[in-house]
């Protein structure tokens, strides 16, 4: 295995295995190989961000909904919707070079869209998730693990007008 691939093994296999660790609707989150983690799940449904802190200039942030062992953000040809506050969020998608889904914020539109929806997930009280206009599973975050998304605006900033 080439030095790349062990790298995204690596992180993958780092973001598995928190999640299994984690308390019911109790944000975490974690740093590996220059991504920055926060996830949450409460059983049924998990909820995953992993942002591009320090891993390279291109890479984009990834998300993770999965529900009844399907990544719904992953899946092509299907409408994803997270709700927060009333307020529903939808992302353009791309691939990294190992076909892992992303979210494009190196456009100004994306870069806007993700600015704020980070900033209602690191207020929210409940976070739903809409597929295909129905409605698919939600986190309702206990306050006090907020704390744990204190730097997320910081560490998930956009690709478009990064210096």
């Amino acid at each position: 295995m080439n030095n790349k691939v062990s790298k995204i093994f690596a992180y993958f296999t780092f973001l598995f295995s928190a999640q299994a660790l984690a308390a019911p609707n109790i944000w975490d989150s974690g740093f590996g190989q220059g991504w920055q983690e926060y996830s949450i799940s409460n059983g049924k449904a998990s909820f995953r961000i992993a942002c591009n802190e320090a891993f390279s200039n291109t890479a984009e942030h990834m998300i993770e909904v999965m529900v009844n062992g399907t990544d719904l953000f992953a899946q092509k040809d299907h409408k994803l919707e997270i709700l927060i506050s009333g307020t529903a969020y939808t992302f353009d998608k791309g691939a990294n070079q190992y076909g892992v889904p992303n979210v494009i914020t190196s456009s100004q539109s994306g870069a806007d869209n993700w600015k704020a929806f980070i900033k209602a997930v690191s207020a929210a009280a409940k976070i739903e998730f809409y597929y295909d206009g129905k409605k698919a599973g939600e986190v309702k975050p206990k306050k006090g693990s907020l704390k744990k998304l204190e730097y997320i605006e910081e560490s998930c900033r956009p690709l478009f007008g990064r210096n």
